[in-house]
Parts: structure tokens; sequence; C-alpha cells
């Protein structure tokens, strides 16, 4: 079993990672999702892929594929999905909550790609909303963010048990940075 921390969209809350990092010492694999805001180098032995707020000069990639417990999972910060989200969406603005179907096409176009990379999982961060949910057979996980959450006034992240191919994930909510 591998146990991993997931996180994502810190958005600069460099004491809040650090202190999430000495919480869950014990994990095996530690995953951050972009938007770090911070310079990555601070994330000594983290996997780390680029966010859309992420410069250049870190040096990040846009995507990373890791193979753990018999699961290949696509990592990316998911900003990258926005524009197939987009194609999806035309002619359907008259859709009640097209918010809401914007994000089930990011979703589609996520789980289209991680499959495309022989994928069974996609952890991605971006849209600041805590997401955990299998969508055309591939299981896709969003830790939200650290910095601030859409749908709440907390922040979060993800404690995530690999074993054999089964995904079990634990979300944990904050206050605030803030607050």
């Amino acid at each position: 079993m591998k146990r991993i921390l997931l996180i994502s969209d810190s958005h600069g809350e460099q004491a809040r990672v650090r202190r999430i990092r000495r919480m869950h010492a014990s994990m095996d694999v530690c995953i951050h999702l972009g938007d770090i805001g911070f310079d990555p180098k601070r994330l000594r032995g983290f996997y780390i892929v680029q966010g859309n707020h992420d410069p250049a000069s870190y040096g990040l990639v846009q995507q990373q594929i890791l193979e753990l417990e018999g699961c290949r999972i696509l990592l990316l910060h998911g900003h990258q999905l926005e524009m197939e989200a987009a194609a999806a969406m035309q002619g359907r603005a008259d859709e009640e909550d097209t918010y809401a179907a914007f994000l089930r096409q990011i979703e589609i176009a996520g789980a289209r790609r991680a499959r495309a990379c022989g994928c069974q999982a996609l952890f991605h961060g971006h849209t600041h909303m805590r997401l955990d949910q299998e969508v055309e057979g591939v299981r896709i996980l969003n830790p939200g963010s650290l910095f601030f959450n859409r749908e709440e006034a907390l922040a979060s992240y993800a404690c995530v048990d690999l074993d054999n191919g089964q995904i079990r994930c634990q979300f944990h909510l904050l206050p605030l940075p803030h607050n």
C-alpha cells in the first residue's frame, strides 16, 4: 500500500504546506498539482506539475505519469483541459447551470486524456473544488485548494491510499489562511 499526500493551488501558502507535510510525515508519496506560489525547491521530495500561475522559470513539467501499486496516474494542473471543455460547450449557453456543465466537460476531457495515456486515474487541481468521481472509467481526484475553495469557506487537501489498484480518498478541510 502507498499513502499519498495530494495538494494543489497553494498560491503562496508556504507555511500551510509545510504544516500539512509535517502532519502527514508518514506519507509515502507527496504530490503538488500546481499553482504553488513560491519556489518549488522548497517542496523537496514532492512530485510537482506546473500550474497556470507558476512561472516557466520554475522549470516544471506540464504533466507527469506515476505508476504506483498497480495503477497508472496522470498528474496535471487542469487548466490544459479548459479549451476542450469550451469546445464541447459550444451551443449550450442556454443550460441552466452553465458553470457546472463546464466543470463536467473538464472532467470528461481529463478522463479522455488519462485513458489516452494508458492511465486509470487522473489527479488534477485548478478548479479549487474537491472532487472524487469516476468519469468514463477513470478515477478523478481533485484535492481542492489550500488557498480557497470555490464551493465553501474552507481550504482542503487529500490523503489517498492506493492498494493494488484500489484508490481510497479522504479530504481534509481547513479554515482559510486569513482566519
